[in-house]
């Protein structure tokens, strides 16, 4: 819980003291950033390879997602229980549900 609202408020920060961040193209290099500085590991890695990296999954992400709302059978047996965790995620990132 403290570790996912530490990494909200060091993107607000980071949204806060860098203008240029909050552009849609410069989002990967955000979030690149606020990862570097919770894992120190990955700052040894080219940050134009972390920054494709950070952009690949989330594209891997999105067409996850597609693909189990195409396929019902490939759904894990939390996929009906998506209103019920978003509730409890956005309740333990300090959103009012």
């Amino acid at each position: 819980m403290a570790y996912e609202q530490t990494m909200l408020q060091q993107l607000k920060q980071l949204l806060l003291d860098e203008p240029k961040a909050r552009e849609r193209k410069n989002k990967n290099r955000a979030i690149k950033h606020i990862l570097a500085k919770k894992y120190p590991s990955l700052r040894s890695i080219d940050p134009g390879v972390l920054q494709e990296a950070v952009k690949k999954s989330q594209s891997l992400d999105r067409s996850w997602r597609k693909l189990l709302e195409e396929n019902p059978k490939l759904r894990g047996k939390d996929y009906d229980n998506k209103q019920e965790q978003e509730r409890v995620s956005k309740h333990r990132l300090g959103y009012n549900v």
